[in-house]
């Protein structure tokens, strides 16, 4: 196990705290922050952390230990471990990978709580010390738009994405893949964002072999249509800090909107 400071992860593995790098607007009516209160920290959960590529979360880092009472922590970072060649060949181009096998890699200490996103529900592989990570239903994730295989032959033109987001409506399947629906931005909001269809149609399929297409798992909560006027029912509202700051970068559906 390699372990190394934070200061040097922040050159070798590009993680930034978000506090230190980078603005972002206030949720209008969720506290996303007070999800990542010391407290909230414990031993052999697994958490998204930001990463410097577009300071959004595709990194994943393993809980080891929580000091107290001077608040820090042992962090293993995971890194995925492909076993199909199109996906091996996706890695070592160096583009993101967040859906997966996933097993450990270097290890730092921090104290740094802002470099962590959210906590993510991971599934343990059938070898020990390996981590499967996928979408699951009610769950929120951008899609990298007009995604394709191919970027790994070209990764040098590749390196600045384009983002659409999605709902997950069906847990992983093998088999099958998942279902989704895709998210566009209501006017007059922060962060709030409601289904939409595309091209007519308010379903998707994304199946096992195109899981690639997913950027990275956003946080969100779902929303009554209670909270103001104009807020829609069965709406969520999204982390700003999980969102793009380049407004060119977060892509829009343009459809009618769909029944949630």
């Amino acid at each position: 196990m390699n372990q190394i400071n934070d200061s040097e992860s922040n050159h070798n593995r590009g993680i930034v705290p978000k506090a230190e790098s980078v603005d972002c607007p206030y949720p209008e009516f969720s506290d996303f922050d007070k999800q990542k209160d010391e407290n909230c920290f414990s031993v052999d959960q697994i958490w998204a952390c930001y990463d410097s590529l577009d300071v959004m979360p595709i990194l994943y880092g393993h809980i080891r230990k929580v000091f107290s009472p001077d608040f820090k922590l042992q962090v293993t970072f995971l890194k995925a471990d492909p076993e199909e060649q199109n996906k091996i060949n996706w890695v070592k181009a160096g583009l993101p990978m967040v859906c997966g096998k996933f097993i450990h890699d270097d290890t730092i200490e921090t104290s740094k709580r802002l470099m962590f996103s959210h906590q993510m529900h991971i599934k343990k592989g059938s070898d020990d010390g390996t981590y499967l990570i996928y979408p699951r239903k009610g769950e929120t994730w951008a899609l990298f738009k007009d995604w394709n295989i191919g970027w790994s032959s070209d990764p040098s033109n590749h390196r600045t994405f384009k983002y659409v987001m999605v709902e997950i409506l069906s847990d992983f399947k093998q088999e099958t893949g998942v279902e989704i629906c895709y998210l566009a931005k209501v006017k007059g909001f922060v962060s709030v964002f409601r289904r939409v269809a595309k091209d007519g149609i308010v379903t998707f399929p994304i199946p096992s072999s195109e899981m690639l297409r997913f950027a990275y798992n956003v946080p969100s909560t779902k929303l009554t249509g209670a909270e103001r006027e104009g807020v829609p029912a069965g709406a969520f509202e999204l982390d700003p800090a999980s969102l793009p700051t380049d407004p060119n970068k977060l892509c829009q559906p343009e459809d009618r909107e769909a029944d949630t």
